[in-house]
């Protein structure tokens, strides 16, 4: 059932019933397409975002689009070393435009992460030719320092990046020869190269490290340039390119094309390992108007320390026999502790819980908050003695 995808990042196509819509499916890894190496941010390697829209381009081309309406890049696509599972999926048409997303996870034991999202429709759009080159009154820009630049910016470009060669500018536009020496076929236009076009923005820059964000308006006229051409002119929204080859004719256009401000926090994972940790709470409960289900004097204290009005105290250890409380904000429900037979404690104190939540969740009114104590260890060698609160959680 499944297709060639004629590509060389996709592994293989799967057309969709009913929708008329297109499944592409890849494994993306340093091993596959060693030239990704080259390019990192803040010491991790990304997909770049120029990559992601080849993908999007590819697809979209499947179901006879070949324009990228719009195209939103909502998470960075880090890739570790063994590699990261991607689906490519352009959806049924609607007045004209067709969905389509971009999905990655690195083994089946995770859950898919939405990284881009966006439309595509039929059609073409006017595209430029630069014949005359350099333009007539552009001025030569110097273009040795950017990548030393990027570098302390936090970008890290190989060699299979570095494609910018050289640069001019007139008045609010920006002018760049871009080529790679080595450019694999098969690629509508190669990511590396594409992104090349890009850094002659850092030209104009305040230096503050960017990353694409959103495209919109993007159109290809040919494929497999191996040397571009590249015009950059600002436009509201950030800026919009015209591409050539190196006869200048067209290959494509960018109507517009935001950057955003990139936070190596929110690269993703530098370590593959979570860990849950606990933190104190602080002095504020968050919640003004309070009910407590349950005989707990100490946790009424706790929250009128932390500056909570407790409006109501519920007694009475069976939480199904508790009224829900109207004047209430919050309504916390604290576990009591069994005593008995851990088998007969645990079934009855979780069919107790469950019973509660599921009268809570069938009507109005404030949220439930579940308390226990001694059902989960917060720290290194802490005893859990409760364990029919654990089996709660």
């Amino acid at each position: 059932g499944l297709a060639p995808a004629r590509h060389p990042m996709l592994g293989a196509a799967v057309p969709l019933p009913e929708s008329d819509g297109y499944l592409f499916t890849s494994r993306l890894s340093l091993r596959s397409h060693p030239w990704l190496a080259d390019h990192t941010v803040a010491g991790t390697t990304l997909l770049p975002g120029t990559a992601l829209l080849e993908l999007v381009l590819r697809t979209a081309a499947e179901t006879g689009c070949d324009v990228v309406t719009d195209l939103t890049l909502e998470a960075p696509l880090v890739l570790p070393e063994q590699g990261v599972q991607v689906q490519v999926t352009v959806g049924a048409p609607d007045a004209g435009a067709r969905p389509v997303r971009v999905h990655a996870r690195r083994d089946a034991t995770e859950p898919w992460t939405r990284h881009a999202e966006g439309t595509v429709t039929e059609g073409t759009k006017p595209v430029v030719a630069l014949t005359e080159w350099p333009p007539a009154g552009a001025e030569p820009v110097a273009v040795d320092d950017v990548y030393p630049r990027f570098a302390e910016a936090g970008f890290g470009y190989g060699p299979a990046f570095q494609g910018l060669r050289a640069a001019w500018t007139r008045d609010d536009e920006l002018f760049a020869e871009v080529g790679l020496t080595d450019v694999p076929a098969g690629f509508l236009l190669h990511p590396a190269l594409f992104d090349a076009a890009l850094h002659t923005a850092a030209l104009r820059g305040d230096g503050t490290a960017q990353l694409p964000f959103a495209w919109t308006g993007v159109h290809l006229a040919a494929t497999g340039a191996t040397s571009m051409r590249v015009r950059l002119t600002p436009v509201p929204e950030g800026f919009a390119l015209a591409l050539a080859d190196r006869t200048g004719a067209p290959v494509g256009v960018v109507d517009a094309l935001a950057l955003r401000p990139f936070s190596a926090e929110g690269l993703g994972v530098r370590d593959a390992l979570f860990r849950v940790d606990w933190v104190p709470a602080g002095t504020s409960s968050g919640f003004t108007r309070c009910a407590v289900l349950g005989d707990d004097p100490d946790l009424v204290t706790a929250l009128e320390q932390a500056g909570a009005e407790v409006v109501s105290v519920q007694s009475g250890s069976n939480p199904t026999e508790h009224s829900r409380p109207a004047a209430a904000e919050v309504a916390f429900l604290p576990v009591p502790r069994g005593t008995g037979a851990v088998p007969d404690v645990v079934r009855e104190t979780v069919t107790g819980v469950l019973a509660t939540v599921r009268e809570w969740a069938a009507g109005d009114g404030p949220r439930l908050v579940v308390v226990t104590r001694g059902a989960v260890a917060t720290r290194d060698g802490e005893d859990v003695p409760d364990l029919a609160a654990a089996a709660v959680w």
